[in-house]
């Protein structure tokens, strides 16, 4: 090291001496102290030295300064490093000052003159028996641990008994050690009270339990503002504010340390900077993988086919046309086998191929013709999509106008005949030669049409006989679609709850409206639960990607009432744009329930640390004894109605009052015997009696009818004590606490 400081001034005389205020600690003390380039390393000890510990007896006088370690990084610069470079002591950083170790024969200094003294006389030999032993005895006592501040008291005991019991509930993990080192640098009011406590009782559970509620308590309030900066954050798009969360949840260290570096010195565009950085090194990283994985649509189709084929599902000339169509990129498939990827679900997979299957034409036994791949959608497939309608044929039809036919049993047999004569056609004679009949698919139910269910499969006097009446009048009437009847058909046949109740309800009461409301609401749902998966990969993904579908995914899994009333809406209109914004504004609502759900929980966690604090304040005190310390409870709301009281009158007597009938058994046993409406009639009549403010008598009804937490802890007590003016009393206080609270939010 004198090696290297010596060197340093010989390379650098030209240039200018370069100059660092370092901000250091040692215990609670924090002081700057200026380190210049080329600095004495006896000159920073001494300076050290006289900066925090003034009296010149302290036994630190007699440990030279080691080093400086960074509390955080745990970085360790020694003595003579940090002279020759000052730069490395960062600005708005603090290091902790460390000491060489004491020897050990450097305490009992005064006895070893005295024992040099008694060798030179050696002739009184019991003065020097007990000369050596009596001053370690009095130099023993005040040099153990007591002399330590409480911090250091505190953080060892609670370090040794994690790292000697590191599977106990009560254990710290090593994030929670250097939070709490961090608390105790801040000599947090909490933890001194806790330790406080434990040494009168030296209850090590209690203490445990108080540091433990502490660091949550800090944790959510951490959690809370790293929240509020990175969205505050105009550097970062949505997708990245979106990726730094969920970063920060999985504990990222790059994240967890960028974020201690801001706390440190509150640089927002330095904050910005890096996250910025670690999410592009994120996306690189997860580039390669994503780039060696086969994309979906080239994902094993054809072993699924191949299975297929195996187990008689398909043909081999299905197969065949099937191949064509997943090269030719049908959208049909390659929508299933997305979906595949996601869910993993090969049931749907294979009923959706046999759908393709259907509907390209390849369920004949004869040659099939030359496949011509449609642009179908996979929402298409469903009978109660609204394109079903428009290019999937449904299992009804006539023919064009010119060869109407008179009766559904000649339509019947026309068909049956028209599908043989089209297949000899097809057997025997070109298909230049023999040209096809043309076919109209029926968009709508023609009155004459055959009926969709024949009633027979059922005994007239059943119920299944009767709700297929009432559907076919519904449908003849325009009240239900095509669409509509086949889906109430498919859950006849399930026997569906919804459906035998409605139309048993119209049997008993009649009422057609009400039952094709309901009939209409429960297609709405069916066809919701039908479009679920393609809703998900269609709308809510590509949201998710553009950074505009925060909180969609939770509401799809809990079929939010107000998502499936905008998909309904999109089926009837059509409109893309107005159906993306609408799901894009309900994106920003749930964020910001979301956000405001978890600074409730802050909150009231907040709240009720306060109150168990203060019960736990009053019991020390001895103003509550600790029976009825023990019936009370800090998530009750009584207790914090009658401390949010307390805030505005500063009524010690009257809270330790409020709370010792909060406590007593008896006051929810009377409660229950009152009935709700007359103990209602009876306040409202007690608040015409105040002759309160308008104002003040409108707030307070409101509270009564909100059921406000403060007038139901008073209602209680009122109930128990039967004293009319002290219930009087508390209701007008209450009133003007709610107007002045009112008063106080700034006007939008």
């Amino acid at each position: 090291m004198a090696a290297v400081s010596s060197s340093i001034p010989a390379a650098r005389a030209p240039t200018s001496v370069s100059l660092a205020v370092a901000e250091m600690r040692h215990g609670n003390v924090t002081k700057k102290i200026a380190v210049y380039e080329n600095m004495a390393p006896a000159e920073l000890d001494l300076l050290v030295h006289a900066s925090f510990f003034p009296n010149k007896t302290a036994p630190e006088w007699d440990r030279k300064v080691v080093g400086f370690v960074h509390p955080k990084t745990k970085t360790f610069i020694p003595l003579g490093i940090g002279t020759a470079f000052p730069t490395l002591f960062q600005p708005n950083h603090t290091y902790e000052i460390v000491l060489e170790k004491p020897a050990a024969g450097t305490t009992p200094s005064p006895p070893a003159t005295q024992t040099q003294s008694t060798k030179s006389k050696p002739a009184p030999e019991p003065k020097v028996s007990r000369g050596p032993k009596s001053p370690p005895t009095r130099n023993a006592t005040p040099v153990p641990t007591d002399t330590r501040p409480w911090t250091d008291k505190l953080f060892a005991i609670l370090a040794d008994f994690s790292a000697s019991s590191p599977g106990s509930p009560a254990a710290l993990t090593p994030d929670q050690l250097n939070r709490l080192e961090l608390l105790l640098g801040q000599g947090h009011s909490a933890l001194h009270q806790a330790y406080l406590a434990y040494e009168e009782n030296h209850e090590l559970d209690s203490l445990h339990g108080a540091v433990h509620r502490v660091l949550a308590v800090v944790l959510q309030q951490q959690k809370s503002s790293f929240t509020r900066v990175i969205n505050s954050l105009t550097l970062l798009k949505p997708h990245d504010i979106a990726l730094v969360h969920e970063l920060y949840t999985q504990g990222n260290e790059l994240v967890l340390a960028a974020w201690e570096v801001y706390e440190l010195d509150e640089d927002r565009f330095e904050l910005a900077d890096t996250l910025l950085r670690i999410v592009r090194f994120k996306s690189q990283a997860s580039a390669p993988a994503n780039h060696q994985s086969p994309p979906p649509s080239a994902l094993a189709m054809e072993d699924v086919l191949r299975e297929m084929c195996q187990r008689q599902l398909i043909s081999a000339a299905q197969l065949a046309g099937l191949d064509k169509l997943w090269r030719a990129k049908n959208e049909a498939m390659v929508g299933a086998m997305e979906a595949y990827v996601v869910d993993h679900d090969l049931k749907e997979l294979v009923e959706t191929l046999l759908l393709v299957v259907k509907h390209a034409g390849l369920t004949t036994t004869h040659k099939p013709a030359p496949i011509v791949v449609p642009a179908t959608a996979l929402e298409e497939l469903h009978p109660l999509s609204p394109k079903a309608t428009a290019q999937s044929p449904p299992s009804y039809g006539t023919f064009a106008e010119g060869s109407a036919l008179s009766s559904p049993r000649a339509v019947a047999s026309s068909s049956v005949a028209a599908t043989s004569s089209v297949a000899a056609s097809s057997a025997v004679v070109s298909p230049a030669k023999s040209p096809k009949k043309t076919l109209r698919v029926a968009t709508s139910l023609p009155v004459t049409a055959m009926p969709l269910f024949s009633p027979s499969h059922y005994a007239p006097d059943s119920d299944e006989f009767y709700i297929v009446r009432v559907l076919e009048e519904l449908v003849t009437a325009g009240q239900l679609s095509a669409g509509q009847l086949m889906a109430l058909k498919t859950l006849l046949k399930k026997r569906d709850t919804v459906l035998f109740t409605a139309v048993g309800g119209y049997r008993k009461d009649g009422d057609r409206d009400a039952l094709v409301a309901a009939l209409v609401d429960r297609c709405d749902v069916l066809n919701w639960e039908a479009n679920h998966q393609s809703i998900l990969h269609t709308w809510i993904v590509p949201l998710e990607q553009a950074g505009r579908g925060n909180g969609l995914r939770d509401l799809w899994l809990n079929n939010d009432p107000r998502m499936m009333a905008a998909y309904q809406l999109f089926l009837h209109d059509q409109n893309r744009a107005d159906f993306e914004d609408t799901l894009a504004r309900l994106s920003a609502v749930a964020s910001e329930a979301a956000t405001e759900a978890a600074a409730d929980v802050i909150t009231d966690a907040a709240d009720e640390a306060v109150a168990a604090e203060a019960i736990e304040e009053l019991e020390r005190a001895g103003r509550l004894g600790q029976e009825v310390a023990e019936q009370l409870s800090a998530e009750d709301p009584r207790v914090l109605a009658a401390l949010d009281v307390f805030s505005d009158s500063q009524d010690v007597p009257e809270l330790v009052d409020t709370l010792e009938r909060i406590a007593s058994p008896r006051v929810a046993v009377e409660a229950d015997d009152v009935s709700a409406p007359a103990m209602e009639k009876q306040i409202l009549h007690l608040v015409y009696e105040l002759e309160l403010p308008s104002d003040e008598l409108l707030a307070l009804k409101g509270a009564i009818v909100d059921n406000d937490v403060v007038v139901q802890a008073a209602i209680q007590v009122f109930e128990a004590e039967k004293d009319e003016e002290d219930f009087k009393d508390t209701l007008r206080r209450v009133a003007r606490h709610l107007v002045s609270a009112t008063e106080a939010v700034p006007a939008p």
